[in-house]
């Protein structure tokens, strides 16, 4: 993810074509991934008292670090999939 602030300018991750609640609604989730507060599974499983495992919840194969959740999650594959088609056809 481009970290880069051009003043004046939005971030592309932050940026919405209109004010509908579809585009704004995953803003927050943007925005904590892009900051690194998004807690995943690794997170919970390093600071809570209980003994949690640190494998993703939703496809059970990886540790559920925000590299997995982004690019190899199996169960997210759907939703990553018009993203991605998008970035290589911009490539």
């Amino acid at each position: 993810m481009n970290i880069q602030y051009l003043p004046g300018k939005f971030h592309p991750l932050i940026q919405v074509g209109c004010s509908s609640a579809l585009e704004v609604t995953p803003l927050p989730t943007r925005f904590r991934l892009l900051t690194g507060t998004y807690v995943l599974q690794v997170n919970r499983c390093r600071f809570n008292q209980y003994a949690i495992s640190a494998v993703c919840p939703n496809c059970k194969v990886e540790d559920g670090t925000v590299e997995h959740f982004l690019l190899h999650c199996s169960a997210l594959e759907q939703a990553r999939a018009p993203v991605m088609r998008e970035i290589l056809n911009i490539l």
